[in-house]
């Protein structure tokens, strides 16, 4: 290969890639989370997250990156919530704590984070959206 075509192909691949922890689906939910929190300013009551058919399927059995083998979207979802850090990108749950893990082991059967499954949509993250008390936060990510 030509070493300029190669330069070029090098210069690509550095302005396009994008450090990322494991699968990038549970990611992509946990980024949406950490997005919608930190728009919050305040500790999150309750999550509906609405995504396509290719999360769902990507996501519901793949150990969540430093979950501590967590698994599926709600765990993603509640861990990008309570410990994820939205200036990481997908690197975002690189933050997560202990604590942060044990708490999310606690809600994820609770009913604190709803899924749905949006018909049709190519959208990875259709919608989320985390409440507190008066206000909430909705973020959509394609």
């Amino acid at each position: 290969m030509e070493e300029s075509l190669l330069k070029n192909y090098t210069e690509i691949l550095e302005n396009e890639l994008v450090p990322a922890m494991g699968c990038t689906e549970p990611i992509a939910i946990a980024y949406a989370a950490a997005s919608a929190r930190k728009s919050l300013s305040e500790e999150v009551k309750h999550i509906d997250l609405c995504c396509s058919g290719n999360i769902v399927k990507n996501v519901k059995a793949v150990t969540v990156p430093n979950s501590g083998g967590q698994k599926g979207m709600q765990a993603a979802a509640i861990l990008g919530a309570l410990g994820g850090d939205p200036e990481k990108k997908l690197e975002v749950l690189s933050t997560v704590t202990d604590a942060d893990r044990e708490k999310c082991r606690s809600l994820v059967n609770t009913g604190f984070c709803k899924v749905s499954f949006e018909e049709g949509s190519s959208e990875a993250v259709h919608s989320y959206r985390g409440k507190r008390r008066k206000t909430q936060s909705s973020l959509g990510y394609c």
